[in-house]
């Protein structure tokens, strides 16, 4: 086989692999076509078709690098007065016909921006006997009798002066929360009144940034905020007029963590997607982002590699049968 004929064969071969290979970088997002690939992915983990309660743990693994269910880390009581306990059911509580709050500790474990935060997912809510918009989280220093007495009387003192203060409600949208990850609450009974037609979102509350009311010797004045405490009695509370509150849930949280190396030590390791510190394309793959992609990579790879094999084999075929021997040529002219 001549020189000439030797290197078309090698670019015809090359030809189709190349163009597969770019086609399929592509098509992966390695580069290009990563920003639509990165939105498609996560609309598959969050939409309206999966359940609840799996788009909020998917929302711990994106949002951190190690989070926990405080579940077990909490005593909870459905009446706050006799202290009825409510147990929970996968992580979970359930104030019947109300609402479901999820509890999490999320935690960013990196040297760049090491931070650990504290969520009560809020969802399957009744909004015919709870409106999202009103509630509040309240707490006390300590889980001890007299600290869950304080926080009877801080729940006292909130009821008589929530409207002065100015205070809003602490729960908000998930989906305002500043990340792409919207949880829907797929489950959730509308208003009777409303002519919605779309699901709505969960809500949540992130604890240190609510309103705090801290009544631990009978001072008004006395506040210690959530962020500073290793443990506390607790109130979930909906503001219903002016002059009445609900408590819808109430408790006793032990072994707040406040460093995020803490968390390190968890089975529970997130993929901390967002973070400043690792590389998007990394935790999506840890995500599962490969096998969301694969079939349409194969797809693309298959038509390019057939569409570029075709060209090179017909480059080739032409190539060759113009370089085929004069002397051929000849007699097959004379003929």
């Amino acid at each position: 086989m001549k020189k000439k004929n030797l290197v078309v064969l090698l670019i015809s071969i090359l030809f189709p692999l190349l163009v597969t290979g770019f086609i399929g970088l592509y098509t992966y997002g390695s580069f290009g076509n990563w920003d639509k690939n990165q939105k498609d992915f996560i609309n598959s983990i969050f939409n309206e078709e999966t359940e609840t309660k799996t788009s909020i743990e998917n929302y711990a693994k994106f949002a951190s690098s190690h989070y926990l269910n405080l579940s077990e880390n909490m005593t909870v009581y459905s009446d706050y007065q006799e202290r009825t306990v409510l147990e929970p059911v996968n992580g979970a509580y359930t104030i019947e016909n109300k609402i479901t709050v999820s509890p999490y500790a999320l935690g960013e474990v990196s040297e760049d921006n090491p931070y650990i935060s504290y969520m009560f997912f809020l969802y399957n809510l009744n909004y015919n006997n709870v409106n999202p918009a009103n509630i509040y989280f309240i707490c006390v220093q300590g889980t001890e009798d007299e600290d869950y007495a304080h926080l009877l009387k801080a729940i006292e003192q909130f009821n008589n002066d929530w409207v002065e203060s100015g205070a809003t409600g602490s729960a908000a949208m998930t989906s305002s929360r500043g990340t792409p990850y919207p949880i829907y609450d797929i489950h959730a009974v509308l208003d009777e009144d409303s002519d919605s037609e779309t699901t709505p979102y969960a809500y949540s509350i992130t604890t240190n940034r609510n309103y705090t009311v801290v009544d631990e010797d009978g001072n008004e004045d006395d506040s210690i905020n959530f962020e500073k405490l290793a443990n506390c009695s607790f109130a979930i509370i909906e503001t219903t007029s002016e002059s009445e509150t609900t408590v819808l849930m109430s408790g006793l949280m032990n072994n707040i963590k406040r460093n995020a190396s803490a968390l390190a030590s968890l089975d529970n390791v997130g993929i901390g997607y967002g973070s400043t510190s690792t590389d998007e394309l990394t935790t999506l793959e840890a995500a599962g982002y490969f096998g969301f992609v694969l079939p349409t990579l194969l797809l693309y790879c298959g038509i390019a590699l057939l569409v570029s094999g075709v060209i090179a084999f017909l480059f080739y075929m032409v190539w060759t049968t113009e370089e085929e021997d004069p002397k051929k040529k000849f007699k097959k002219s004379k003929k």
